[in-house]
């Protein structure tokens, strides 16, 4: 059927992300988003969306990836998806923090992401976007949000039992030091 066909590509091309393929990802990241587009698939169509936004990111084309993340956020937003629209104001926050000089910007889709994650049961999204948090802070020279930023951060991965998150958050905390 068209929708295993769609799973498989989307399968597929996540593997090759994975792997540093970028254009193999592409590829069968955009077949997959043809198919999931004929069906109708709203959720899957964001999420590929979003492994497009990825793809562009890591291949250094913030505006596209830009343009792919918001696209994302913005269904994810309409059929009321928190983790998606969590990560798509995550992503395009990142993306204007980082590599479009807009800080305040950035800082007003970090806090949306945040009030997104409080009012759901997305413990571990809420951490990440407090490691961007902590970036976000760093490059603005407060260094005390930073750690505060890191430190809650920390407190939710411990929380979570999360090793990845524990070490990538008492990195940056060692990082202030």
């Amino acid at each position: 059927s068209q929708l295993e066909a769609a799973f498989c590509l989307k399968s597929i091309a996540e593997i090759y992300l994975r792997l540093a393929s970028f254009d193999k990802a592409l590829d069968n990241s955009l077949k997959a988003l043809t198919i999931y587009q004929i069906i109708g698939d709203e959720l899957e169509i964001s999420e590929v969306l979003g492994m497009i936004g990825q793809i562009y990111y890591l291949t250094g084309n913030y505006d596209k990836a830009l343009e792919h993340f918001t696209t994302s956020f913005d269904i994810a937003k309409a059929i009321g998806n928190k983790k998606k629209t969590i990560n798509g104001l995550n992503w395009i926050a990142l993306i204007y923090d980082q590599h479009k000089n807009e800080p305040g910007k950035a800082l007003e889709l970090y806090i949306e992401a945040l009030r997104v994650a409080d009012s759901t049961d997305l413990i571990e999204s809420k951490a990440g976007i407090l490691m961007n948090l902590g970036k976000h802070y760093f490059s603005q020279n407060d260094f005390n949000k930073e750690r505060e930023s890191y430190e809650t951060s920390l407190n939710i991965y411990e929380e979570l039992n999360n090793s990845k998150g524990i070490a990538g958050a008492l990195h940056a905390i060692a990082e202030i030091s």
